[in-house]
């Protein structure tokens, strides 16, 4: 501290007697600017206050606050950088470590060091100008665990998928890696049905980049937890994340925008859970992307999803030669992911982390080649030949009712560009798709009761897996479309035709499931 009295006694020994007297008048407006001066320095040096607090997660008082939740603090203005160390956090009655992170001017995250105990009091809050803000609440007790089934030792799983665990260094050239699905542990019809599907795969070096990202669930996921829209995803806090996880990208840790459904199956044996991510965006070729599901999200009850026993070894194990060739596969993948997401600048720390895959969008070149060839080509050829085997009139009530007058069965001519095992065939020289013959495949047309009136609009019906178009174009026509004076039209694809084995769809499917 400065002494006011040293200094003026410093000034008056230096001046004259005789102008003494007349300084003396003066000390006092010395010592205003001295002070004047130095007010800038003193408030610098008390710690700024907190803003008016608008609003809370948790609210004061509430209960069943989840073990792995961050708490949100939301102000009504800026929040002042050293006002943050006015937070403090306690739990029956002890303090409790956390890290603060700034997502807004106006927001606060605070994330537990460690997560909190089974039913735990505590309370956020601080204390300035002689008042205490507290918010008190209460952890939950979770009534039923929950967890990311991934185990990359049993062969019968292939999900959560993609994930680069099944993408391997070609033996010809190491710098290249194909698809290699393992189908090994299922059997008979199973292992048929899969070796068909993934066969078509296996020479990509990636995958897809706009499918759907498949996370299985043990149990139903709690919505409020999870982020739904394009616009939760990219949120910083959001519990469940897409990344760019390429080395050298512009983009590298960077949140990816998704859609989220969460789908839960019921069949007459039991029931699926699974959360389904839809890239908002193509994800770029080439590109290495990482998924992630924290702790923070939730299943029905209000328990943390639990990573799997597979998933905790793969995340926690030393680098050492320890785990299985699967472990050790998976670990190498998975820390790349954990390295980026905890790179940000709110880190995604490794102990909050359920589950986390890492996945490659598969080079394009080549496949809107072969399909713009095969275009080109059927456009230049003879039209498809189209016979119509019979036509079944509805009834009129059921008509009046639904739209359809008639429904007509059919066949048509498709060009054939694959070998006996099903595979396409390429000229050897131009490495263009080479038609080997025609199919003759059945369809079926809905007409609306508007075409006794002129010509009518026409849909094309792509039905789903499993799936007929003999049994779901009528349907779908005698929902909604025939009514709106659509005609419908479809024919069964080649998964269905070819690969799945036959079985009931539409309506009859439905009805037996329940």
């Amino acid at each position: 501290m400065f002494n006011f009295a040293l200094i003026h006694e410093a000034i008056t020994d230096r001046i004259p007697e005789r102008e003494a007297v007349v300084f003396r008048g003066l000390r006092w407006f010395a010592w205003i600017a001295a002070l004047v001066a130095l007010l800038p320095v003193g408030c610098s040096l008390v710690r700024p206050e907190l803003p008016l607090l608008r609003e809370s997660i948790p609210s004061d008082g509430e209960l069943e606050f989840p073990l792995s939740g961050w708490i949100i603090l939301v102000f009504f203005e800026s929040v002042h950088e050293r006002a943050i160390d006015r937070i403090e956090l306690s739990c029956g009655g002890a303090p409790k470590p956390m890290r603060v992170h700034r997502v807004t001017p106006t927001r606060l995250a605070l994330d537990p060091v460690g997560e909190f105990d089974l039913g735990s009091r505590c309370e956020v809050g601080w204390k300035q100008s002689g008042v205490s803000e507290r918010i008190r609440f209460r952890t939950g007790v979770p009534i039923e665990p929950a967890q990311i089934p991934y185990d990359r030792e049993d062969l019968r799983q292939l999900a959560p998928y993609p994930d680069d665990y099944w993408l391997a260094e070609n033996p010809s050239d190491p710098a290249e890696h194909r698809l290699r699905v393992q189908t090994s542990g299922f059997r008979r019809i199973g292992g048929w049905l899969m070796n068909a599907l993934v066969s078509g795969v296996r020479e990509f070096d990636g995958f897809s980049p706009i499918a759907h990202i498949t996370i299985p669930l043990s149990a139903p996921a709690d919505p409020d937890s999870l982020p739904h829209t394009p616009e939760q995803s990219l949120d910083p806090l959001a519990s469940i994340g897409l990344f760019d996880v390429t080395p050298g990208s512009a983009d590298y840790a960077s949140r990816i925008p998704f859609r989220l459904d969460a789908r839960t199956e019921i069949t007459q044996r039991h029931e699926e859970h699974a959360l389904l991510l839809f890239p908002s965006v193509a994800l770029k070729p080439g590109h290495r992307y990482g998924v992630i599901v924290t702790r923070r999200a939730l299943s029905h009850t209000g328990s943390p999803y639990d990573p799997s026993a597979f998933f905790e070894t793969v995340r926690d194990g030393s680098s050492g030669p320890d785990g299985s060739w699967a472990v050790k596969r998976a670990r190498k993948l998975v820390d790349e992911v954990l390295a980026a997401v905890a790179s940000g600048a709110i880190a995604i720390e490794r102990a909050d982390v359920a589950f986390a895959a890492r996945f490659t969008v598969r080079n394009l070149d080549g496949i809107t080649d072969d399909l713009g060839a095969i275009r080109k080509l059927t456009a230049a050829g003879p039209p498809s030949a189209i016979e119509i085997t019979r036509v079944e009139a509805e009834p009129f009530r059921a008509a009046r009712e639904n739209g359809v007058a008639a429904v007509v069965h059919g066949t048509w001519t498709a060009p054939d560009w694959s070998d006996s095992d099903r595979r396409l065939v390429r000229d050897p020289n131009s490495g263009t798709p080479v038609q080997t013959g025609l199919q003759i495949l059945p369809f079926t047309l809905a007409l609306p009761r508007a075409a006794y009136r002129g010509p009518v609009p026409v849909v094309m019906y792509q039905h789903g897996n499993p799936g007929s178009a003999g049994e779901e174009v009528v349907d779908i026509a005698r929902d909604s479309l025939a009514a709106a004076g659509f005609a419908v039209i479809g024919f069964t694809d080649v998964i269905n035709r070819e690969v799945s084995p036959p079985g009931p769809t539409g309506r009859r499917a439905r009805a037996l499931a329940r």
